[in-house]
């Protein structure tokens, strides 16, 4: 599983990542959490 995303409160990525935690092992150890986000320093 992939996700691709700014920091955004509408993005609600705290919910994706209890959701996966939530799933059962044998499904966690088959399918990968992969969370790139694009961060700009000024």
């Amino acid at each position: 599983m992939m996700t691709l995303a700014m920091v955004e409160p509408r993005k609600n990525i705290e919910v994706l990542i209890k959701a996966y935690s939530q799933l059962p092992e044998n499904l966690r150890d088959s399918y990968s959490y992969c969370l790139a986000q694009f961060i700009q320093l000024k």
